[in-house]
């Protein structure tokens, strides 16, 4: 189970990248 829960905290970390760059990019334009 150690490399599923590694996978998701990426995944996780991943997405809440994507967010901030999606809210940079909504004040930005």
């Amino acid at each position: 189970g150690f490399l599923q829960q590694n996978e998701v905290h990426i995944f996780g970390y991943a997405r809440t990248k994507l967010s901030d760059d999606d809210l940079r990019n909504r004040i930005r334009g």
